[in-house]
């Protein structure tokens, strides 16, 4: 089973099921005599799962006029290779990725722009945004370390080599924080598109669900996995949920 696959899949259930839950109150929301234009700036936090990995987001989105904000953002997430899949370790149980050379988890500025493409009717409405993006990453490449079986009660922790090494030499995983010194820092370039689907029936407060498709190039390969190919662009589709509160409501305007 591919862990990111898993992963995002897992997600997909879970947003799904709590959008559900309050499809029922949504659908019997009061309906506007007057449509309002509310110029709000709004402060947004997110969790997402992405077809390779996960990751965390913030968003500020300034008003520019009655349907468009300036939007800008702060992720972390970790990009995992799609290839990836978890397997038990027979002597001591625990799970972990086979052939795992590198972990690698990028940070990302971007500033971008939203537009409302469908408005709130009635209290239990639900608003549509365009979105997109583009800014700067910087990635964190670590190293990955396992305990290898050297003699009958003895390991060494090394670095992985699909020419030496199989499943039945590994012991364990090293510590997460062995070799961290180690870590190199990679730059790149990031883009994200997508809809956000705002469901919140307090004007005050935001609660969406998006999706979208993001790109992330750096400028050289990185070698996630022992395998001959490696990428150095990655192409990912994410399902995010989103929540946060209105931070400037200065002007309500009237249709």
């Amino acid at each position: 089973m591919l862990l990111a696959n898993h992963s995002f899949k897992v997600f997909v259930i879970i947003v799904a099921l709590s959008f559900l839950s309050n499809f029922t109150a949504l659908a019997q929301g009061e309906i506007f005599d007057q449509r309002e234009v509310f110029f709000r700036d709004e402060q947004t936090w997110a969790v997402s799962a992405h077809s390779t990995g996960y990751g965390i987001n913030y968003k500020y989105a300034k008003r520019i006029n009655g349907y468009n904000w300036r939007t800008y953002d702060f992720d972390f997430m970790e990009i995992k290779d799609p290839k990836e899949y978890t397997t038990s370790l027979l002597v001591t149980g625990s799970r972990f990725v086979y052939g795992k050379m590198n972990s690698l988890y990028i940070t990302k500025l971007s500033m971008g722009k939203q537009r409302e493409v469908f408005s709130k009717y009635d209290e239990g409405g639900i608003s549509i945004h365009f979105y997109y993006n583009a800014g700067a990453v910087l990635a964190l490449k670590k190293p990955m370390y396992y305990m290898f079986i050297t003699g009958q009660d003895t390991t060494e922790r090394k670095r992985f080599n699909a020419d030496v090494h199989s499943i039945y030499d590994i012991y364990d995983k090293a510590s997460f924080f062995y070799k961290l010194t180690e870590t190199i820092l990679l730059p790149g370039l990031s883009a994200r598109a997508g809809f956000t689907f705002d469901y919140a029936t307090d004007r005050m407060k935001v609660r969406a669900v998006e999706t979208g498709v993001m790109f992330d190039v750096f400028p050289k390969q990185i070698e996630l996995l022992a395998t001959p190919k490696h990428h150095f662009f990655f192409t990912s589709l994410y399902l995010t949920y989103r929540f946060g509160r209105v931070v400037d409501k200065s002007h309500i305007q009237t249709e």
